[in-house]
């Protein structure tokens, strides 16, 4: 059982992640009026902060 959840979080984490990954630079192009370098760097900022506030969570939550 615990098996098909995990299955299911990891299938449904890599569909929102895909979509992010791929359409919201265009987004950020076409509605936000920026730049192909501009909206690639500003999604790297989103990783990053994600990133950060994921390692931050898990390792104040080992105290």
């Amino acid at each position: 059982m615990l098996v098909l959840f995990l299955i299911g979080v990891y299938m449904f984490w890599n569909l929102v992640v895909g979509a992010m990954g791929f359409f919201m630079p265009y987004v950020y192009e076409t509605v936000g009026g920026l730049s192909n370098t501009q909206a690639n760097i500003l999604q790297g900022c989103f990783i990053g902060i994600y990133c950060f506030s994921r390692i931050f969570w898990f390792c104040s939550s080992w105290r």
